[in-house]
This record gives structure tokens, sequence and C-alpha cells, in this order.
């Protein structure tokens, strides 16, 4: 609570994974639920109060291991 001393938290969660497919409207949907609900279910949070963003990346804005993510590796 703000304002008794303890330290105001909000969870963050990210996860990201340039191979995987672009997620479709449903898919996208049933994530944002059922992320949601275990949020409240776990960590006793309002789903008024959860905000869940989903950020698609294209591999070739995503590098990793010195290399762009549509590129082949060796």
């Amino acid at each position: 609570m703000q304002g008794s001393g303890q330290p105001h938290h909000r969870p963050f969660t990210e996860g990201n994974s340039p191979d995987a497919l672009c997620a479709s409207r449903e898919q996208k949907a049933q994530l944002v639920k059922e992320f949601t609900d275990s949020l409240v279910r776990i960590l006793g949070k309002k789903p008024e109060q959860t905000h869940i963003v989903i950020q698609e990346i294209d591999p070739q804005d995503w590098g990793f291991r010195g290399l762009l993510s549509d590129e082949p590796e060796d």
C-alpha cells in the first residue's frame, strides 16, 4: 500500500520469441484472459487493474548471439 512504508510493486512479465509465428486475434484474446485469470487466482490481483500488452517483434528487428533473427546460423 502506498504511504504505509511498504514498496508498491506492480507485476511485470515479458516474454519474447522471435521464432514464433504471430498469434491470431483469438489466440491473443485467450492469452490475455488466461494470464489475467492466473494473476487473479495466484496473486489476488484485480482484473480491472490488470493491463496486458502483447508486443510482436519482426525477426529483422531482433538480435541474438550477434545476428539478426532472420539471418541463418552457420
